[in-house]
C-alpha cells in the first residue's frame, strides 16, 4: 500500500510551511548523515539538517505548534482513529556534489522488531529532485530491490506501510530537499 496525494494541503499552507522552514530564523540542526545517527569511517554518508518537533509521543519543540493539525488530517486519510503519533521529523537533504549514490542508506523509521503495525508519512515541503525510494524488502538486506520511487513535489503526501525499507535521495540539481516525516503506529 502506497498512497500519494498531490496538493494535500491548500496552496497558502504549502507556501507558509515552505517559507517558514526556509527562513533565516528556523532552527535547523546539522547531522553528519541524514539517515543514521552514527556512521563508521568507511561508510557512505550524506550530511544534512534536521529538526524534530515531536518524538516518543510528545512535543520537543515549539515548532510542533505550527503543524498540530497535520497528524489529524493524515489519520482521516488512513481512516484510523486509533493511530498513535510517534514522531515528526523535518529533514533537509542538501545538494550532493560529487556523490554517485542513487539513494541514501535504506532504513526503517521504527526498530526492526517493533511489535505494532506502523506507517511512514512523508509531506514534501518543496519541489526538488531526489526521489524517496521504497524497497520491496522488509528485513535488512545486502541488496535492495525497488518497489516504488516517489518524486518530491511540493504539497504531496506519501503514506506507506512502515515495514518497508526506504531511503531518501540527495538532490543533484536543487539546492535542498525538505521533507516532513510523520510516524504513526497502530496499537493492538
Amino acid at each position: 500500500m502506497i498512497i500519494e496525494i498531490e496538493n494535500f494541503l491548500p496552496k497558502s499552507l504549502q507556501d507558509h510551511l515552505e517559507n517558514h522552514l526556509t527562513s533565516n530564523s528556523f532552527p535547523w540542526y546539522f547531522i553528519k548523515d541524514v539517515t543514521k545517527e552514527f556512521t563508521t569511517p568507511d561508510e557512505y554518508y550524506q550530511p544534512g539538517f534536521h529538526h524534530t518537533p515531536f518524538k516518543e509521543g510528545k512535543p520537543h519543540s515549539i515548532e510542533y505548534d505550527q503543524i498540530l493539525f497535520l497528524p489529524h488530517l493524515i489519520q482521516n486519510v488512513l481512516e484510523k482513529d486509533n493511530l498513535i503519533l510517534h514522531r515528526i521529523r523535518y529533514g533537509m537533504n542538501i545538494r550532493s556534489v560529487g556523490q554517485n549514490n542513487d539513494h541514501n542508506i535504506p532504513h526503517l523509521d521504527f526498530p526492526d522488531n517493533f511489535p505494532f503495525k506502523n506507517y511512514t508519512c512523508l509531506y514534501y515541503v518543496n519541489n526538488s529532485d531526489g526521489d524517496t525510494v521504497i524497497f520491496n524488502e522488509v528485513i535488512r538486506s545486502k541488496k535492495y530491490t525497488v518497489l516504488s520511487r516517489v518524486e518530491p513535489v511540493k504539497g504531496k503526501l506519501c503514506i506507506f506501510d512502515g515495514k518497508y525499507f526506504h531511503a531518501s535521495s540527495p538532490p543533484k540539481n536543487s539546492d535542498h530537499r525538505i521533507v516532513m516525516t510523520l510516524n504513526f503506529y497502530e496499537p493492538i
